[in-house]
């Protein structure tokens, strides 16, 4: 996931799947970044479990820098 601070708070997008999400803070856009991947995966029924798996670990990863 790419993180931009904005003038309203921050964004994230992946550069991979057609997922985005925008946050006050970057505790929230955690939170929104987590359930925006689950909710795209849920409609991706395609190897679901295997894909979901590694994208939320490099969205973790992602996060764990700030």
């Amino acid at each position: 996931m790419v993180v931009e601070k904005t003038n309203t708070g921050f964004s994230a997008y992946s550069e991979v799947y057609p997922i985005y999400t925008t946050a006050e803070s970057m505790s929230e856009l955690v939170n929104s970044a987590y359930e925006a991947v689950n909710f795209y995966f849920e409609e991706q029924r395609t190897n679901q479990l295997i894909i979901r798996g590694e994208y939320i670990q490099k969205v973790l990863k992602c996060f764990s820098k700030y």
